[in-house]
């Protein structure tokens, strides 16, 4: 351990100013892009969920993750975060994100350092500053920051065992894997591609007969042994949830031919399949067809061991893709999400900062293809950003723009003293149950409710004495008006509560985008019996 702190910190005075200089206008630049979206877009289901199951106990809020679909990790970390910044509002629940996609930046600098030098360090985060899909989820609270920044970790981790193999490192990538699966369970892709990567970097030096007992060595066995010891309380729970999600079907559209070009557009530019149309389907198409040209000559150029560290950055960015897209495939149901290999998106922009740093070139040889393709990518994510900010956390999956807040500050601003908000479904409470707090003095937030329901995304609410099973007793009590909370699908066609006879007195419909065609109402409501 001490030779290794010695080594970090003859290192570190390796650097320089540029070094330092890049760091801080590449996470200045990063941050102050993320903290400038990060409050103006409202909380929607997946973070409210998350920030609902906080308020319980650390061992409530693993047994009701066990119940749902994915791991307890980032809600264990995100409850400790709260802890300190609160909940008081979009800012300090989202700004979690931030500082772990920070993190993961941070890592992959060093690594792209490590094995390509300044240059392309330089030019890599100069580009994580403008990667509008990195972008998009450093400002949202939910756990694609955290893997990256644990995969970017473990990455750099695995480098440095398989150069200088020291046991303390193989621990550390141990823990490193069991908490990536703690965290999401595609994680695993990530680490798959750690096993790739080291299949082609030992084949470099070993004779094919020898690989078997090569790659399989004591260090890379007990990191493993390690990482499942780790896991061991949570495997039950990881197999259940995978075959409930598997067996019972998910919202995960099919892939089809455009799923990996829909990949490379999302980091490049946030846009996918109809949305990248036009001049951007072209700019999309000419920047790949160079990228590829030029990946071709820098690995040429390259020696035999940059070419082993090369590969790195292409398995890291196209493995996890390969093996989501396989793992679409019939009989099995679709999974493939690009938030879900957010890792693998970090590791596309590296690669692209490396293949640029060494085609750009110098005064005398400026590499004329290397800087039109990095102006290209640079307009490109530029325009993602703009795209970003135009549209915010619209949901494509469910193409609404969510604007759950300012219909409710419209709403409430209207409502009578004590008038109690009735939301139709589980999904919208969540939401709505954040901006509780701003709501005025008397006025309490309700849900119908039912009694079958088995979703695990029930579970904190099952015995909540928020839930309403009779809409129309609920009325009464309140003296027979309430606002109503839902979503009113079939163009506009009104969704009343599941029993009695209404009628409308008001509608609220915020604008939203980036159609303004939102199907969340906000109504109130008289009971007619």
């Amino acid at each position: 351990m001490k030779s290794f702190l010695s080594r970090t910190v003859a290192r570190l005075r390796d650097w320089n100013k540029w070094d330092v200089i890049a760091l801080i206008l590449g996470g200045s630049t990063f941050s102050a892009l993320s903290l400038f979206n990060m409050g103006r877009w409202s909380i929607w289901f997946d973070e409210a969920f998350g920030i609902f199951l906080i308020r319980s106990s650390y061992s409530d809020v693993a047994r009701m993750t066990s119940l749902d679909v994915h791991p307890p990790m980032y809600y264990w970390l995100l409850k400790a975060w709260t802890g300190v910044f609160g909940v008081g509002n979009e800012i300090a629940i989202r700004s979690l994100s931030l500082v772990l996609m920070l993190t993961a930046i941070f890592f992959i600098y060093l690594l792209v350092r490590k094995l390509f030098g300044q240059k392309s360090a330089v030019v890599s985060i100069g580009l994580f500053a403008l990667a509008p899909l990195v972008l998009r989820y450093s400002m949202e609270a939910r756990m694609y920051g955290l893997t990256t920044a644990i995969v970017a970790a473990a990455t750099y981790v695995l480098v440095s065992a398989m150069e200088n193999p020291r046991r303390w490192k193989w621990v550390i990538y141990g823990l490193l894997v069991a908490l990536g699966l703690w965290t999401h369970y595609l994680t695993a892709v990530a680490f798959i591609a750690h096993w790739v990567w080291r299949y082609v970097a030992l084949r470099q030096h070993n004779k094919k007969a020898e690989m078997t007992r090569a790659f399989f060595d004591n260090s890379w066995i007990m990191a493993h042994v390690i990482a499942f010891i780790a896991y061991i309380p949570w495997v039950y729970f990881a197999v259940k949830q995978l075959v409930t999600v598997q067996g019972g079907g998910f919202w995960i559209s099919p892939i089809g031919p455009s799923s990996a070009l829909n990949f490379v557009s999302d980091t490049l530019m946030y846009r996918v399949a109809g949305e990248a149309s036009s001049w951007f389907a072209l700019l999309l198409w000419v920047i790949v067809a160079c990228l590829i040209v030029l990946a071709f000559r820098v690995y040429r150029g390259l020696s035999k061991e940059k070419r082993t560290y090369y590969w790195l950055f292409i398995i890291m960015a196209l493995v996890p893709l390969g093996l989501m897209i396989i793992a679409s495939l019939p009989p099995l149901r679709p999974a493939l999400v690009d938030r879900y290999i957010m890792p693998a998106a970090t590791f596309l922009v590296a690669l692209i900062g490396v293949t640029l740093a060494h085609t750009i070139g110098t005064r005398k040889h400026p590499g004329k293809l290397g800087l039109v393709t990095g102006v290209l990518v640079v307009i490109a994510m530029v325009s993602g950003i703009f795209y970003l900010y135009q549209i915010g956390n619209f949901n494509k999956d469910g193409n609404d723009p969510l604007p759950i807040r300012p219909t409710l500050e419209i709403a409430w601003s209207e409502t009578k003293p004590n008038e109690p908000t009735l939301v139709a479904t589980i999904t919208r409470y969540y939401e709505v149950a954040f901006y509780e707090n701003r709501a005025p003095q008397g006025t309490k937030v309700y849900f119908e409710g039912a009694d079958n329901l088995n979703w695990g995304s029930y579970e904190p609410i099952r015995h909540s004495p928020q839930k309403v099973l009779d809409a129309v007793a609920f009325a009464r009590g309140h003296g027979g008006t309430i606002w109503y909370v839902g979503d009113w699908p079939n163009e506009g066609k009104p969704a009343y509560p599941k029993q009695g006879s209404w009628t409308v007195l008001r509608e609220i419909h915020a604008a939203g985008l980036p159609d303004g065609k939102s199907d969340i109402r906000a109504v109130e409501l008289r009971l007619n019996n």
